[in-house]
């Protein structure tokens, strides 16, 4: 039930991560990055107790990756984020990780993006937050062995349902950092979780 209500109303609610922030703008952003880094938390709190913890992290040809109390490393053969000035953006990546069978995943993500409309009461300035909103996902995972198992997913999402609200922390030519800090509480029963999900993206020109 509560993976249901994870995957459901993640976005719901936010928790901005205080930090140095900077604009930026449709050129600067638009642009076939290479991602260099990137790492992402989801933590799930049970009353006041941590119940699971997920971490994936990428930092140049590396992924390391948690799930549960279980832990995978391997490589990195491809990460790469094209953003275009027409409001789409798309993601490829392809990594192996180092499991018994090694297993190769390969993962793309497509979507729309658009910057946050200010206004006078906001605390945060022009083209410094930018929504990315996927509408499909796929997802390979090859077992690299001769007869190894393949499995394949595909997710198609409306606009909302998947959105990953991101703050521009630095912004040039060459380099993007964006930051993400959201957290949702559920109250189930007579249990109270709390869902926590950090992304960290740091880009440069490819």
């Amino acid at each position: 039930m509560i993976n249901n209500l994870k995957n459901g109303f993640i976005f719901a609610g936010l928790l901005l991560l205080i930090s140095a922030c900077a604009k930026t703008t449709k050129g600067k952003l638009a642009n076939d990055w290479k991602v260099t880094s990137f790492e992402q938390v989801d933590e799930e709190v049970e009353n006041g107790e941590v119940n699971s913890i997920d971490r994936i992290s990428f930092n140049g040809a590396s992924v390391s990756q948690q799930i549960g109390n279980s832990n995978f490393s391997g490589s990195v053969s491809t990460h790469d984020m094209t953003i275009r000035k027409d409001g789409t953006w798309e993601l490829t990546r392809v990594y192996t990780l180092d499991d018994s069978p090694a297993i190769q995943v390969d993962h793309t993500e497509l979507g729309t993006w658009n910057f946050k409309k200010s206004s006078k009461s906001d605390q945060f300035d022009k083209n410094e937050f930018v929504y990315f909103h996927t509408l499909t996902e796929k997802e390979t995972r090859k077992e690299q062995i001769p007869s190894g198992s393949v499995e394949t997913s595909e997710r198609n999402y409306l606009i909302g349902q998947k959105t990953l609200p991101f703050r521009i922390v630095e912004s040039e030519r060459d380099e993007l950092k964006m930051m993400m800090d959201s957290k949702i509480n559920i109250a189930l029963y007579a249990d109270v979780y709390k869902v926590i999900q950090q992304v960290t993206i740091e880009l440069s020109e490819n």
